[in-house]
């Protein structure tokens, strides 16, 4: 699949803002202050560029565009490592909302996040890692409120809201709920690539009717909608972190001599350099299909993009180890940006599933 011209100017741009407004060098200055929050400066950046606004219908004053759009500007922000509520909010809970019937809810949140105004998150698992199981979190029910405990909500900590997915008397229910609201609690839980999760408790709280989005099979098909579009935008995400590690990693062996001798003149290493390489073309070229078939409403989007997170999960883990293990001692420390991309790669590779649930996934789709 090859770019439009319009497609081609947003990835230009994508490229152009991020290198000057947020390079890996700030990426660093933000960890350094022992933080995970994302830096307002570059979340408002983003939303000038309308990214946050690509997946939102015009109707709620969005851009209108496809998964294709939102996977350029992921894979670039892949690319540098940028901290920011993108795919949990500007694409997980932006098409869980605009694909369900709230008219009421619809209209007054999708334009606060098409401008980035405001942010929500998106639960869809109670346990610390995805299961892939899509039944609803498990909660108790006292009339009209909910308690529940959520272990692992990305970026919950600055949502302005949440939208849960929660099976109530055994009923799949897609709810959005204040951040503020009474009987909400956030604990936040730093991750190792500097971004963070929080734990949230949600004690007696009020399901109203105004903030259900979905029941029973229109509730589910919902999720695993946005499910498939986060996982094949985090894949492209991955994608982009995948090919700046190696770009790193082959500029290296360009430059470093051992033996009085440039390594990169080691078959050996060219070798495993080769490897990566064609590794990271063929999670390309699945990625890309996955986006074009959730752009063009293909039946088989779904698996396409369950396809696309494990073979990007595959690829960017094999570009991170090797690029540590490529650059030697220096890629061990700190102070080298490689240890980074291994630490960004490891932690979005189990979100929306590990490479190994995935391929499971995959083969239960595909009626195995």
């Amino acid at each position: 699949m090859l770019y439009n011209e319009d497609q081609k100017l947003i990835l230009d741009a994508a490229q152009g803002m991020l290198s000057s407004v947020a390079p890996v060098s700030a990426f660093r200055d933000l960890r350094s202050q022992h933080t995970t929050a994302y830096s307002d400066d570059v979340w408002q950046a983003i939303a000038e560029m309308g990214w946050t606004a690509i997946l939102v219908p015009e109707q709620y004053d969005g851009l209108s565009l496809s998964a294709i759009e939102a996977g350029i500007v992921a894979q670039e922000m892949g690319k540098h490592l940028t901290v920011s509520p993108f795919i949990s909010s500007s694409v997980l809970a932006t098409v869980a909302l605009r694909e369900s019937n709230n008219e009421a809810l619809k209209s007054r949140l999708l334009p606060s996040m098409a401008s980035g105004e405001i942010k929500v998150a998106f639960a869809c698992d109670g346990g610390p890692r995805h299961n892939g199981k899509l039944s609803g979190i498990h909660c108790t029910v006292e009339g009209s409120h909910v308690s529940a405990s959520i272990a692992n909500v990305t970026d919950a900590q600055t949502a302005n809201h949440v939208i849960v997915y929660l099976s109530v008397n055994g009923e799949p229910t897609l709810v959005c709920i204040d951040s503020n609201a009474n009987g909400i609690t956030s604990e936040e839980l730093p991750m190792i690539d500097a971004s963070a999760a929080s734990k949230l408790t949600l004690t007696n709280i009020e399901i109203v009717d105004d903030a259900i989005l979905a029941k029973g099979d229109e509730a589910k098909a919902i999720v695993e909608t946005a499910v498939a579009y986060g996982r094949a935008i985090l894949a492209a995400e991955l994608l982009g972190s995948a090919e700046q590690a190696m770009h790193m990693t082959v500029e290296y062996l360009k430059e470093r001599k051992q033996f009085g001798v440039l390594i990169g003149s080691f078959q050996a290493l060219q070798h495993r350099a080769a490897m990566l390489y064609s590794e990271i073309e063929l999670a390309r070229s699945i990625v890309l299909n996955a986006l074009n078939a959730l752009a063009n409403g293909q039946d088989n989007a779904a698996a396409l993009a369950v396809a696309a997170k494990s073979k990007a999960n595959d690829a960017a883990i094999l570009a991170g180890q090797e690029g540590v293990q490529l650059h030697g001692g220096i890629g061990m420390t700190d102070e080298h940006d490689i240890g980074l991309y291994l630490k960004r790669i490891r932690t979005s590779s189990l979100k929306l599933g590990d490479s190994y649930q995935l391929k499971s996934l995959y083969a239960t789709m595909a009626g195995f």
